[in-house]
């Protein structure tokens, strides 16, 4: 009877992590909405508009740059503990600007100097975030 509560107990919160990393998810899904609404000027706001506006954005930085997406959700998947996969990502942005300061001009981004440090914060802040929460959920999924 123990190992059954113990078994039973060990599935739900298996569960629930897996349950918040995927409400994390939607989270950062709306706060990009929130983001492109604000700064991209899509006043009156429009939700339908805005999440175009916000899918299109993030797909485009998908297409260029999935190589480094792909590596950022596998790492995320490979690290044992949550808390190293969330001090992963302030190191995942600091390669995608590192990255856009090399590439990104060939690929028709804006230069990063023109850009600036606000600007890239905002462009790469979220879209690294998710392929990370993303590898994270995979792990408690699968864990």
């Amino acid at each position: 009877m123990e190992r059954t509560t113990t078994t039973n107990s060990k599935q739900t919160a298996k569960a629930l992590r897996f349950g918040l990393h995927l409400l994390a998810l939607i989270c950062l899904l709306v706060a990009a909405i929130a983001l492109a609404t604000v700064s991209g000027g899509l006043w009156p706001f429009d939700p339908r508009f805005s999440a175009l506006i916000t899918g299109a954005g993030l797909a485009m930085l998908a297409i260029a740059w999935w190589p480094a997406a792909l590596a950022f959700a596998v790492i995320s998947a490979l690290l044992p503990r949550a808390l190293w996969r969330l001090a992963f990502w302030p190191l995942a942005v600091s390669v995608m600007m590192a990255i856009h300061w090399g590439f990104g001009t060939a690929l028709g981004f804006m230069p990063l100097g023109a850009l600036g440090l606000a600007g890239a914060l905002k462009l790469y802040t979220i879209p690294t975030a998710v392929p990370i929460l993303f590898g994270s959920a995979l792990r408690e999924g699968l864990a």
